[in-house]
């Protein structure tokens, strides 16, 4: 399903829980896409869907890896950066995908930052800017957690560090990373800076970077309502038209999953635990998950159970509904198997989710794209 994104502006101040919101004062987001059942152009969207899979095309494709992130750009191009690749340990090469040929480039880059995994990354569509954030480095068992924030220009092939200055997030990696466009702002949830439950961050900030200058403001929010258990690595998706953070799963410490789900609506900067029917996922964590914004669902596959290993298993959400459903297999050119750790985003151009690489066990990762599409049942 393919569907185009707007975007409002509006200037932002301080939150608190349940006082006065600036956030209601935003401009709405593209009223041609709709959530749950509410109308898509003359339609309706239909409650059931299956998935289709498709092995994507993929000549030169970057080395097998984990934890890359990706992102797409205005042109429709696919970004990832960085990630693990096991025996060749951290990276911080950049790639390409163009749905348009199937074709990864790896463009010569200036100013690339240091190696790193597990970091986040976003595209600001105000900017016309890759984002990344956080992340660590290093090699067992010494490992590196850093704030670092970074914009990378597809129009330059330059990344540009932008300077750590006033309130600021600590350190951390797993965190989740979305692009707000009724706010020109990214929301930033969560992550960790060790093993334990102590390490877990619950926070939510808005980032807003200022291009021309090089620089940041991070605001940090305080929602009311049912927040979160601090946690990392959960299944994330923002809704554009309901203003809305989706939230499934995640780890609160080392080996300990789980499958809640929560929303965090922007307009009233409160959280909401959902109480779900139909058929919940299991405990996991480090999903591949994206908002689709022509079904109105928030996709998940696969992930990592609580013994860490990846898994498989293909699922949508319902925001309005509160239903979680399995989705059975609709055609397509295979399934992924078990899938974990993947770099993945909704992709406008190929109409479904699109992800690269991932674990697929223990210590084996994966070079392949694949792309999830849903279609009416």
């Amino acid at each position: 399903m393919l569907v185009a994104f707007g975007c409002g502006r509006v200037g932002f101040g301080g939150v608190g829980g349940g006082g006065n919101n600036p956030l209601t004062d935003a401009p709405a987001s593209d009223d041609s896409m709709a959530t749950g059942d509410g109308a898509i152009g003359d339609g309706a969207a239909p409650s059931n869907f299956v998935a289709v899979f498709t092995q994507l095309p993929a000549t030169s494709a970057p080395e097998a890896r984990r934890s890359s992130g990706a992102a797409v750009a205005l042109d429709d191009r696919i970004w990832i950066f960085g990630g693990f690749a096991g025996a060749t340990g951290d990276k911080n090469d950049v790639a390409a995908y163009p749905p348009s040929t199937g074709q990864w480039a790896a463009p010569a880059v200036t100013g690339a930052p240091p190696a790193r995994e597990r970091h986040v990354l976003g595209w600001d569509a105000s900017n016309n800017v890759l984002v990344s954030f956080s992340g660590y480095s290093g090699t067992f068992p010494t490992f590196t957690h850093n704030d670092e924030l970074f914009i990378f220009s597809p129009a330059t092939s330059a990344w540009t560090p932008i300077p750590k200055a006033g309130t600021w997030p600590a350190a951390r990696k797993d965190a989740a990373m979305v692009w707000v466009p009724s706010l020109n702002q990214m929301l930033v949830y969560g992550g960790n800076n060790g093993s334990g439950t102590a390490n877990r961050f619950s926070d939510l900030w808005l980032l807003s970077v200022n291009v021309g200058a090089s620089t940041a403001a991070w605001t940090l929010l305080t929602p009311g309502g049912v927040t979160p258990p601090a946690q990392s690595a959960p299944c994330v998706g923002y809704d554009p038209v309901g203003r809305r953070l989706i939230l499934f799963g995640g780890e609160t410490s080392d080996g300990a999953s789980t499958n809640t789900t929560y929303q965090y609506l922007v307009d009233t900067n409160v959280w909401q635990l959902d109480s779900p029917t139909g058929t919940v996922p299991s405990n996991r964590s480090f999903s591949q998950c994206a908002w689709d914004p022509g079904a109105g669902r928030l996709v998940l596959y696969g992930g990592q159970d609580s013994a860490g290993n990846p898994i498989a298993g293909a699922y949508a959400y319902d925001p309005d509904a509160k239903r979680w459903a399995t989705l059975a297999l609709g055609g397509g050119s295979g399934v992924p198997g078990n899938s974990s750790d993947g770099g993945a985003t909704y992709s406008t151009a190929l109409g479904g989710m699109f992800w690269f690489g991932g674990r697929t066990a223990t210590i084996t990762y994966s070079n392949v794209s694949w792309l999830l599409d849903l279609q009416p049942q």
